[in-house]
């Protein structure tokens, strides 16, 4: 009787389920054999397809997942998920636009949606060097304003997912005292894999009583989009300041540097003025 039972199902189930295994396998209730290009070709205008049903912490459990490998979650953030070989992607997460902004050193972790596809724009800028100090000897000879930090623009591509990659933040060039030189703003670079975007320093003015005495902007170091930074001012305006120089985020302020990399101003009166600090600007797409 047991043998019955089971010998009916069987003959039900081919009644009700046409399978053709001619190309592919085809399971649909019209007989209508599988597409050549298709090894398994479901049609239906009654029931859909129900893929694997599980937690996020049991996707995450699978072992060595293949690539394409399709699940859906059920918790969380619900949806399909799909193996890119390297990273579970949510099939009906929207793209978004990310960036992350370094004012001082620090790590850029990547996600875990990362893949060796996904493109990143690297912005990196130097820090700005130091105004010069004035002359005592002859009261009011200014010192030179310190230079900008350059700019470099680049697009990497192949970092992996849920890594640490280095970003590192040029400092501003101190501002020299009476008599004294500006210091050169540090340099700033971001170590993209095998890559490293760098970006130079500006140099620091000089005390006054040289010529020229403004500091040289950064130069352009290796990079997609390379920026130069602005050379410092030798002489003061009505304020009594060398300007420093401008970098790619805009020109210094009247004395104290207020942009990203931009030169510390010189100074007619006192010691000169810190070069302000670079930046590193990532931005990508996921």
């Amino acid at each position: 009787m047991k043998y019955l039972q089971i010998f009916a199902f069987l003959a039900l189930s081919v009644l009700t389920t046409n399978v053709s295994l001619a190309q592919g396998m085809a399971i649909n209730e019209s007989g209508t054999s599988a597409n050549s290009s298709a090894m398994l070709d479901v049609s239906s205008t009654s029931k859909g397809l129900l893929m694997p049903r599980m937690l996020a912490s049991q996707r995450l459990l699978i072992s060595s997942p293949a690539t394409g490998l399709l699940v859906y979650q059920t918790d969380g953030t619900a949806g399909y998920y799909y193996y890119t070989g390297s990273a579970w992607i949510n099939l009906g997460a929207a793209e978004q636009m990310h960036k992350q902004v370094f004012t001082s050193s620090g790590l850029f972790i990547t996600s875990a949606n990362t893949t060796t596809n996904t493109l990143f724009k690297v912005t990196v800028t130097g820090g700005g060097g130091g105004g010069g100090g004035y002359n005592s000897t002859t009261y009011g000879i200014n010192g030179g304003g310190g230079g900008g930090g350059s700019t470099s623009i680049t697009w990497v591509s192949g970092l992996s997912s849920s890594t640490g990659y280095t970003a590192s933040v040029g400092a501003g060039g101190a501002g020299g005292a009476i008599n004294g030189n500006g210091a050169t703003g540090g340099n700033s670079y971001f170590i993209a894999g095998s890559a490293t975007v760098t970006a130079i320093g500006g140099g620091g003015g000089l005390q006054g009583g040289y010529s020229p005495s403004g500091g040289s902007g950064g130069s352009v170091a290796s990079a997609t989009i390379g920026m130069s930074g602005g050379n410092g001012y030798e002489y003061t305006d009505a304020t009594g300041y060398a300007w420093g120089g401008s970098s790619y985020w805009g020109p210094t302020g009247v004395g104290n540097a207020t942009n990203y990399g931009s030169g510390g101003g010189g100074s007619a009166y006192s010691g000169g003025y810190s070069g302000k600090a670079g930046i590193i600007l990532i931005e990508w797409v996921e």
